[in-house]
């Protein structure tokens, strides 16, 4: 399944970010699970993510850095910030060689992510 497709069929608003491309999605990937945890609640499953930016990205050998943010939408149409924050990606973080780190860890070479604000379920 395409990257566009599965984030149609999730109902995902847009994407907005930079870097390689690799890292953006995983980026992404990492994103909707952390979010996703709060989807499985019946009083929050009435919200789509509606956006996600990672922000002022810089990519290094090893890092990919800077800020994520998302953006969910009820039913309403009303738009919340639930992620507003810095992250780190450091794939030489974990004692391994980086090119295996990111290899065989993808996303979990992210080694700070903000926190999920959990949304307030729509009346």
């Amino acid at each position: 399944m395409s990257v566009e497709i599965y984030l149609k069929q999730a109902d995902m608003g847009s994407v907005q970010a930079v870097g390689p491309m690799s890292k953006v999605i995983r980026m992404v990937v990492c994103t909707m699970e952390s979010v996703g945890k709060y989807a499985e609640d019946p009083a929050r499953a009435d919200r789509r993510i509606s956006r996600i930016e990672i922000l002022d990205a810089a990519s290094g050998c090893s890092t990919y850095t800077r800020r994520v943010r998302v953006q969910v939408c009820g039913k309403n149409g009303e738009n919340e910030t639930i992620v507003d924050g810095p992250f780190l990606w450091d794939c030489a973080a974990h004692g391994i060689p980086q090119v295996q780190a990111a290899r065989e860890m993808g996303y979990r070479c992210i080694v700070n992510f903000p926190d999920v604000k959990i949304p307030i379920p729509s009346p």
